[in-house]
């Protein structure tokens, strides 16, 4: 029964911890519906990934967990989001260059070095709910 608590406990913090992260990212709030996916990539990123990290470095330092969470985290997602966007369509014919492949991915980085802060702060706070609690 404690290990579930510290799951739940572990999936709840990331949760938190991708919602900041979202409220960071500039284009959620310069894209409209384009937010919500942001929102919704963030959320299944913290929670696929950020989830096993923080439950299984549970034993570790809170500077090292948190780290590897973030790390974690925003090198698959930025890598994820600059491949979508730097990917050349399939239609033949001369292609251009959008600012908007250019802005977006310099955007979710700036987002992701901003998500340290929430990151940090969510952990611990989780951290230290879990060791007065268990």
């Amino acid at each position: 029964m404690k290990n579930k608590r510290q799951i739940l406990d572990s999936i709840w913090c990331m949760v938190k911890c991708s919602l900041a992260a979202s409220a960071l990212n500039l284009t959620t709030w310069l894209f409209g519906i384009m937010g919500l996916y942001i929102v919704l990539f963030n959320l299944v990123a913290y929670i696929v990934l950020g989830t096993p990290v923080y439950y299984f470095l549970r034993k570790k330092t809170l500077e090292i967990q948190t780290l590897a969470v973030w790390l974690t985290v925003n090198i698959i997602s930025i890598s994820t989001i600059t491949c979508f966007f730097l990917m050349p369509s399939g239609e033949p014919g001369p292609h251009c260059i959008s600012p908007f492949v250019l802005i977006l991915p310099v955007a979710f980085i700036l987002a992701g070095l901003l998500s340290v802060f929430p990151t940090v702060y969510f952990c611990r706070k989780t951290r230290k709910k879990m060791l007065t609690e268990h």
